[in-house]
């Protein structure tokens, strides 16, 4: 009978635990996801226009060239006055996408009295939204906020000022000078040319590397680059290649946009042009034709094949023309390490003079010490017969 009664209990206790649980997944709502939550935030719309609606965007900086932007095939492009090639696409693409909605950060005031407390009396960035209707709307863009990752913007129609993430009104951040790429890039290897051609100061330069290298008079390896023009093959200094070398750029960032469709180059001293650096690899080319400074400072300048008239900075230009020709000739008509000498003979003034170097080592050594350096043995010096100390 006891044993009945603790398997009654048992049970009983069993079935109070299922009817606590199914109470409580019934009555405890599960917990809100933040996604959830999100959407549940109403968002708030500084503006919000319809892609269909839209006819143009005009961006409007407070400095630099106003930007017209319109739809064609369903993709933004930009009503631009340079080759279409130079446009940097990704920028119109971000400002269109950015036209269509604003979401503010949070709701700062509504009908300020003084706009100059948020930069919005004089708007760095007015953007137009003209629709197919005709009715135009503009978006105004402020200062920044004091953490500086947010603007103060307003609608120009409207009395409410917004703090929006800054990531927004930055897509607007462009003039026309802004959507035009400035980056040059060169596939040409300097450690792999063919040769190097430098024409300045009325003389033409050609180096190449040396199919076999120079060796000095006691047979040692010299430069491995040769010296063609103007002088008959010479060395290269080792040192003045390397300078050089280093510095053929990898990509030049343009200065100044001068002549889209030049019609008289002489106007830019580019007719024939003052300096020239042409190099070669077995796969790319690299050409850099120098004119006439220009009134900032800059060089006039062309780029390969390139008919466009630009200017780069003195910074890029400078390095590759420092040098003549001379100062490449490798100046050493004779390096010889000590250690390889063991006898000079000199003619001084009609007198003749024997130098002599001897040198006695440990068989045991093996050329080596201990610490691994060379082992100089025991050495004696001679002039003309006469034992000298090591420093005469």
């Amino acid at each position: 009978m006891q044993k009945k009664y603790r398997i009654a209990l048992a049970a009983a206790a069993v079935l109070a635990m299922a009817g606590g649980y199914f109470f409580l997944s019934r009555e405890k709502p599960e917990p809100e996801s933040a996604g959830a939550a999100q959407e549940a935030r109403e968002l708030i719309y500084v503006y919000k226009n319809e892609k269909e609606s839209l006819s143009g965007v005009t961006v409007r900086p407070a400095s630099g060239t106003p930007v017209n932007l319109y739809q064609k095939n369903g993709e933004w492009i930009a009503d631009i006055s340079f080759p279409e090639e130079d446009l940097v696409a990704s920028t119109v693409r971000s400002a269109g996408a950015t036209a269509l909605q604003m979401i503010a950060d949070r709701v700062i005031e509504e009908n300020p009295a003084d706009l100059s407390v948020y930069g919005l009396d004089a708007p760095s960035i007015e953007v137009d939204f003209t629709h197919h209707d005709g009715k135009v709307s503009t978006l105004l863009v402020g200062n920044r906020n004091p953490g500086g990752n947010k603007y103060y913007v307003k609608m120009a129609s409207g009395n409410t000022v917004y703090t929006v993430l800054a990531f927004s009104p930055k897509n607007f951040d462009f003039s026309m000078e802004d959507l035009r790429n400035r980056q040059i890039q060169f596939a040409f290897n300097p450690e792999a040319a063919l040769y190097f051609r430098i024409v300045n100061n009325g003389e033409t330069i050609r180096i190449q590397p040396s199919q076999e290298p120079d060796p000095d008079l006691i047979g040692q390896k010299t430069s491995s680059y040769k010296l063609m023009t103007p002088f008959t093959p010479k060395s290269v200094s080792a040192d003045k290649m390397d300078t050089l070398i280093k510095a053929v750029p990898k990509v030049i960032t343009i200065a100044e946009f001068i002549d889209d469709a030049p019609t008289d180059y002489s106007l830019y001293g580019l007719d024939p042009p003052r300096k020239v650096f042409r190099a070669k690899d077995p796969r790319a080319s690299m050409t850099l034709a120098i004119g006439s400074q220009t009134p900032r400072g800059n060089y006039y300048a062309r780029v390969d094949d390139d008919p466009k008239v630009i200017a780069l900075s003195p910074l890029v230009v400078d390095p590759l023309f420092q040098f003549s020709a001379f100062d490449f000739i490798d100046k050493f008509i004779l390096l010889i390490n000590i250690k390889s000498v063991d006898r000079v003979s000199l003619m001084v003034n009609g007198r003749s003079h024997e130098l002599e170097i001897t040198r006695f080592y440990d068989g045991n050594s093996g050329m080596k010490n201990q610490d691994g350096t060379e082992d100089e043995g025991e050495t004696h010096y001679f002039i003309d017969g006469m034992e000298i100390e090591e420093k005469p």
